[in-house]
């Protein structure tokens, strides 16, 4: 993945976190990342690996 794409799901990414209601983030990631459907995918996937982490307080139990 080149650098210009890792930017790009980064802003996405970055803005996507300041939603605290899902239903928001989800629209919001959806508008930004049209018609790029893999784009989505990505974010998505980042998405709920955070909020994995964030439930299992996975950084707490370290």
């Amino acid at each position: 993945m080149d650098q210009s794409r890792w930017q790009k799901i980064e802003l996405i990414l970055d803005e996507a976190l300041t939603f605290e209601d899902q239903q928001q983030q989800e629209e919001f990631v959806e508008k930004a990342c049209k018609p790029d459907h893999k784009l989505y995918k990505q974010v998505r996937s980042l998405l709920n690996a955070i909020r994995e982490a964030n439930t299992a307080n996975f950084l707490e139990d370290r």
